[in-house]
């Protein structure tokens, strides 16, 4: 028996559910890590009051934290803190908007910080390293801030190249996919409605033939009262008969 629209498209349906739940439950994306995320307000550190899951893309260099939207670079090995639980575990804090660091707790009471110019970039020796200044404070967290240029200019042109792809992809087979879709659903909806239609056909012809065993068995039963009614009156007739044939004799 061949399968109409509807039941294939109930299958293709099921089969997008099922791919869905199998990439977000039971798919591996790879290493993931904890996040203690704050961010600095003012002169103050405000830390978020639960931490996150972050997952490692190590072929890109991607650390994600689905829950806030934000993608940074995976942190240096040195910036992450082993947990009795086995993960791996970092103090991500936001300076600014563009600037994101890494709390290091640690038994001295010191602070590096890269040294930056008057136009806020960072200064570098004559071998390329950066210089870092150390700043001692009391009861406070080492601070690391790597140096993410190159990594933000690289996400920028893979985003423009990303939508220059998207966009030439939709400007191709836009216009098709719609069509199809469009055209997918409207078989679907007419076998939907074909099927309620005969469903009411079905239906009111159930009815009608109930209507007429009912009315058939109506008229029986008004034809057995008509005859029960009609037999006791000749019966009656007859006895009226004999009593006065009787009487006259």
């Amino acid at each position: 028996m061949a399968l109409d629209f509807f039941t294939i498209g109930m299958i293709i349906a099921s089969i997008m559910a099922i791919a869905f739940v199998y990439i977000q439950f039971f798919y591996k994306k790879g290493e993931s890590i904890i996040v203690s995320y704050s961010e600095k307000v003012g002169d103050n550190i405000i830390e978020h009051g639960k931490e996150y899951i972050a997952s490692l893309n190590e072929k890109r260099d991607i650390m994600h934290i689905s829950k806030i939207k934000l993608k940074r670079p995976i942190p240096p090995r040195k910036v992450m803190i082993p947990t009795l639980a086995g993960k791996k575990k970092v103090y991500l804090l936001k300076i600014d908007v563009d600037r994101y660091a890494f709390r290091i707790p640690s038994l001295k009471n010191q602070v590096f910080t890269y040294q930056r110019d008057l136009k806020g970039n960072i200064v570098k020796d004559s071998r390329g390293k950066a210089i870092l200044k150390k700043h001692k404070w009391t009861l406070c967290d080492d601070v690391v801030e790597p140096d993410v240029k190159h990594w933000e200019e690289y996400m920028q042109e893979e985003v423009r190249r990303r939508h220059k792809i998207t966009a030439s992809i939709w400007e191709k087979w836009g216009g098709p996919i719609t069509l199809a879709v469009i055209f997918m659903f409207a078989v679907i909806m007419l076998n939907q409605s074909t099927k309620r239609v005969e469903f009411d056909k079905k239906m009111i012809m159930e009815n009608a033939q109930e209507m007429q065993s009912e009315a058939q068995r109506t008229q029986r039963n008004l034809n057995n009262l008509m005859e029960r009614i009609s037999g006791t009156r000749e019966l009656e007739q007859k006895d009226r008969e004999i009593y006065y044939n009787e009487s006259v004799t």
